[in-house]
Parts: C-alpha cells; structure tokens; sequence
C-alpha cells in the first residue's frame, strides 16, 4: 500500500494491492467498487491520515493482485471545469462559491481580504482556487496550500502544517539526492498594456550571471503591473529528494528540520511532494523538499496598552509548554521545552496566534502555532 500527494497534484492518492485468487475458495473476495469511500487510519484506528473514494481497479484473471486506486475530495477540483467572471471578490469569497456551485464541502478556508477582479474561462475548480489565491499572494506575500481535509476543501497558509520530528543522516534518514536547475528561471519581465505598448520592465539582477531568461506580462485591472511582474521572477530551484523512515505527519505542505551532510542540505524545508510506502511490515517514506525563504512580510500588531508589539521575523524566547499543529487546533501537538524561537506567522484572533519554529533545535523542538504569552 501507498498514499501521497504533491505540489502538481494535490489531491491525494492512495493505492491499495489485495490478493486476488478467484480459483481459491479459502481467499475470500473483496466487493469494492467505484466510487466506494476509503478511510486510512493511523495504528490508534483513530487518527484520519485519508479520506477518499476508489476511482480505478484493476484485477487479473488468474492469482495475483487485484490493485485499487483511490483520491481525496480535490480530485472533483480537478476534473471539472467552469467559466467565472468575478468582480470585488476576496479568494476566500471565490473559493467558496466555486465549491457551492458543485457542492464540494469546504472546512477552514483562509481569510486574505483582498478584493479582488478575476476573469477565468474553462479552468479546473482547481487552477480558480489557486489562480485567486496567487492573485491575493502577489499582494500580502503570504503563500497558501489547497488541501482535503477528512471530506473537505481547505485553504491554509503555508507553514501551518508541521512535521514534529526531525529528519537526520544518523537517525531516520536511508538517503538522499540534490539537484540544482536552471531550466525554469525567470529573470526579467517586460511590461506592456493592453493594447501592446511598453509599460515597464523589472530585472532580478543577481541571476543575471546565468544570462536573460525573459518573458512577458500585460497589465491587468486592479493589480500593480511592478508587483506582479516581479512575483514571476524563477531562480535557481534546488531540489532534495529524501528516502527515510516513514512518519505519517510528513506530508506535502509541511515544514520540517533537516541535517543531512552528504547533500548539504540543513535547516528548515518545506515538504513539496511525499509518497509513503508500506509493505512486508516496513514504512518507508520518498520526500521532495526545498529551502526557502518564508514570503511573509512583517505585520504589525495593533497596541493594546503597554503590551509589546511583536512581528513575523521576531527572535523571542519561548517559556515552553505546548505548541499546536495549526492556529484554531483543539488538541495539543506536544509540549517542547523552553528556547530561542523566530516567529514566522501572526494569525490575530485564533485560539494560538502565534506560529514559532526554534531557532536552536538543540535547545527546544518548538515548531508550530502557540498561545499568546507563551513566549517574552
């Protein structure tokens, strides 16, 4: 068996291989058809890893396999298409309409607050999601991830998932490859009207070392052209791809600590593609991850008194105590100790407002959402 997803196909995969012997009267067979809900669960038979419906099986004649594939709720996104013209509409706002219209359930869907005019003509429920939600990224620079949620759709912001462990060369790692790329750098944008005319043009000057790779935008209602010609800047992409241990808490979208000398590779990640794989008793696990830079701007708190005004790329001390795997979590995910912590996310108003990730990994594992006054 095997379950994952990515970054180019978001919605989750799972895929099932059941002994098939229909010539064996001591194999009893399994009616499972299209369409049929499939529900994976941690070994607590309690904690929901996935949440989807079979959409292939296939079985042999005679004694083998027969293999059952299976996706999540974004698979519906994928599949259908639709025409919209949206006028004033925030992300959030879209993306509960377009999921109205073809009764998708939605969960926690981020709040951007940006209006927003938007025109798409026969694109996947999917790439409307994504496209508003690049619109209001281009403005907040805050990054967001479209994810199923135990049957339903949500929009969170990147970071807000948390991987609880640590990825080491001595410890969980089997191993690993790097790859550097060129081949989708984008370093310079010239801007034009609509009617053709030259409005601009934006450079990213420390990748001009590896010569001009250009391409065009055109000037949209609502949006400023330098922003968003800037927005499309690609520079070198640097690729991780790990073979570890398993741990179900890996996923795409997730941030995690790694240390792995042979690559190179240390210190924070996101997770960009994940594939985990059980079989004969063993988990293993495939990740695709890179280094990056976290988009967030520096927001300021509003005063409340003589309360200290803290902002995203804060360095605080953390009291210890526990941290939760997103801002509105009931439950907590774990109780790291006390130690220096940056803040990477202000989420004003949720239960746990603040996201931290350590900054001393020896000192404290603190890596996700925490209360107000957890930390000074």
């Amino acid at each position: 068996m095997s379950w994952g997803g990515s970054k180019s196909e978001m919605a989750r995969k799972l895929e099932l291989k059941i002994i098939n012997a229909p010539l064996d009267p001591n194999v009893e067979k399994l009616n499972i058809a299209l369409a049929d809900p499939i529900y994976l669960f941690e070994d607590d038979g309690k904690t929901e890893l996935f949440r989807g419906f079979i959409t292939e099986r296939e079985a042999s004649s005679t004694t083998g396999t027969v293999t059952y594939v299976a996706y999540d709720i974004l698979f519906y996104t994928l599949k259908s298409k639709a025409t919209y013209n949206f006028s004033g509409k925030t992300a959030e706002a879209i993306a509960k309409m377009v999921c109205g219209d073809l009764q998708i359930p939605t969960g926690s869907i981020a709040s951007t607050g940006i209006s927003q005019k938007l025109i798409v003509q026969n694109k996947t429920i999917y790439e409307i999601i994504q496209e508003a939600y690049k619109a209001a990224t281009e403005q907040n620079k805050t990054d967001y991830i479209i994810r199923a949620v135990k049957g339903k759709l949500c929009v969170e912001k990147v970071g807000g998932i948390v991987c609880e462990i640590e990825l080491a060369e001595d410890s969980n790692i089997i191993s690993s490859k790097y790859k550097e790329s060129i081949t989708n750098m984008v370093n310079k944008v010239r801007i034009y009207d609509g009617e053709g005319n030259a409005a601009g043009v934006v450079q990213n000057n420390k990748d001009l070392k590896y010569g001009i790779f250009q391409t065009v935008y055109t000037k949209e209602e609502g949006k400023d052209p330098t922003t968003t010609a800037k927005s499309m800047f690609v520079g070198v992409e640097k690729t991780f791809t790990l073979e570890c241990v398993d741990f179900t808490g890996a996923i795409t979208g997730a941030g995690a600590i790694v240390k792995d000398s042979s690559t190179g590779l240390s210190g924070e990640v996101w997770i960009d593609a994940d594939t985990h794989v059980y079989q004969n008793g063993v988990g293993t696990m495939s990740l695709t991850v890179t280094l990056r830079e976290r988009n967030d701007e520096p927001k300021k708190e509003e005063k409340s008194g003589n309360k200290k005004e803290y902002k995203v790329g804060d360095i605080v001390q953390f009291k210890g105590g526990n941290h939760y795997v997103s801002s509105t979590a009931t439950k907590s995910g774990g109780t790291p100790s006390a130690g220096k912590a940056k803040i990477t996310i202000i989420n004003k108003g949720s239960a746990h407002p603040y996201h931290l990730v350590t900054e001393d990994w020896s000192s404290t594992h603190v890596w996700g959402w925490v209360d107000e006054g957890s930390f000074s």
